[in-house]
This record gives structure tokens, sequence and C-alpha cells, in this order.
């Protein structure tokens, strides 16, 4: 008994795009993670650089008086400071 000589198949366009697709294994979905892998690396550099800074701001205050002004102005952000350190 041969049974593949029975099945007739997709017959419609549609059906055969869907049957073309039974053996895909998702390679669209492998380079989104890795996109997602490649931006979770520059967030967590981004952030790495934003704890060092405020470290480094945290160590100015403590040894000295800082103050610090941010502007946002047409989407760039400028911080303004003054530092007079105490006798």
């Amino acid at each position: 008994w041969r049974p593949w000589e029975q099945s007739t198949g997709p017959r419609p366009d549609e059906g055969k795009a869907t049957a073309a697709r039974n053996g895909d294994k998702g390679g669209a979905l492998k380079i989104d993670r890795d996109n997602l892998r490649a931006l979770k690396r520059q967030v967590a550099h981004l952030l790495r650089e934003q704890r060092d800074l405020l470290a480094r701001l945290t160590e100015w205050r403590r040894i000295g008086r800082v103050t610090f002004r941010v502007t946002r102005r047409d989407k760039n952000m400028k911080i303004e400071h003054s530092c007079g350190l105490q006798r």
C-alpha cells in the first residue's frame, strides 16, 4: 500500500505556500534574537557608564559642593555644574 500515491497534497497556491514553510526553523526569529542580544549589550554598557558617572558625582559632592542643572532644548541635553571646594 502506497498512501503517497493517493494523496493530492495542497492544490491552491496558498496551501502550497503554507506547505512549503512546514520545515522552516524560524531563521527570522534568530535574527531578531541576535539583534535583541546586541541591544541588551548596548543598554548594559550605557547603564555601566551612568553608574560610574553617578559614583564620580557622588564623590565630588562628598568632598566639595557641587550643584548641577540639567536643561533640555531641542532633544539635546546640557549639564551645567559649578564646583566650590569647602575649606
